[in-house]
């Protein structure tokens, strides 16, 4: 007696799906604002972190001339140094004056953003010009991913994107192909694609940061009347690599038909198949080491 297999199943679907690549990357910043020492001198405070959040205006660090520093030196070896009341009052004087220039000058912030980097600490004599911090507009961030050599034929600029990183965990950020660095990876056989972000809330863009990882994933087009099966129906054959789903009629017994997956979404896999067809039964449990011909019966 033929041994009957239990099974679930479903029918192909004839419906719409758009073509997408799912590809890895990071964010990256196209520009950043450096922030320098107007003048030479003593860094006598700097402020923030890499990664702190900045606003316009904002004091970052405030550096003491080296003159008025030479001054304030100046007052200290008068003051060591006198002998009379007099003396003393005049080094007390010079030294009020240095000190009341020892504020120095103020560093702001000329836009909001994120401290990328910090190169300076307290204490440190600076030199003119001399950078101390760089800022990253987060308008300025952006995502860049690794696309397979054998896709870039498909990726063109402005085609839309959702961007996926795991700090937002709960939203998706909307955006679009920017630009197509000319240098390939060779070794990961990979053209770096750069990824603009749409518009963004407030928390957003206090939130973004630059070297998250993150996955981006491109629609290509959106293919209409399509054969749409769920991944479970897909069999993968190790040695082959070929994909094939077990169907059956009404007589329920199982046959192999071979497949081509053209694009997934979700857990929905568009497939080409001659023999397959709209409305036919495929299996999405039980179908692996199933053979042809065997019986099934539908599991309640």
């Amino acid at each position: 007696m033929q041994a009957v297999v239990s099974v679930r199943a479903t029918t192909v679907q004839d419906g719409t799906i758009p073509e997408q690549l799912m590809v890895t990357g990071h964010t990256e910043a196209l520009a950043r604002e450096r922030i320098v020492s107007p003048i030479a001198g003593k860094l006598l405070s700097i402020t923030g972190v890499e990664g702190a959040f900045i606003k316009e205006g904002e004091v970052l660090a405030t550096i003491q001339s080296k003159e008025s520093q030479a001054s304030e030196t100046g007052a200290e070896v008068m003051m060591a140094d006198a002998k009379t009341p007099a003396e003393r009052a005049e080094a007390e004087r010079m030294l009020a004056l240095a000190k009341k220039g020892q504020n120095g000058v103020a560093v702001r912030a000329r836009i909001s953003g994120l401290i990328a980097t910090r190169s300076a600490n307290s204490g440190e004599f600076v030199s003119e010009n001399q950078e101390l911090l760089s800022i990253v507009s987060p308008s300025e961030i952006t995502f860049v991913a690794d696309v397979p050599m054998a896709r870039m034929n498909e990726v063109r600029i402005g085609e839309p994107a959702i961007v996926s990183l795991p700090m937002l965990p709960n939203q998706t950020l909307s955006a679009s192909v920017y630009a197509i660095k000319p240098q390939a990876d060779s070794t990961g056989q990979a053209a770096h694609v750069v990824f603009m972000f749409g518009k963004l809330s407030l928390f957003v863009l206090q939130s973004l940061r630059t070297g998250i990882v993150g996955s981006a994933t491109i629609t290509f087009d959106v293919r209409h009347h399509a054969m749409l099966v769920p991944k479970a129906a897909i069999i993968r054959n190790d040695e082959t690599n070929e994909r094939s789903v077990m169907t059956f009629g009404t007589d329920s017994i199982a046959h192999s038909i071979d497949v081509t997956p053209v694009t997934e979404v979700d857990s929905l896999v568009a497939v080409e198949s001659d023999e397959l067809k709209p409305g036919m039964n495929v299996i999405t449990e039980g179908n692996y080491a199933l053979t042809d011909s065997t019986r099934i019966t539908i599991a309640r």
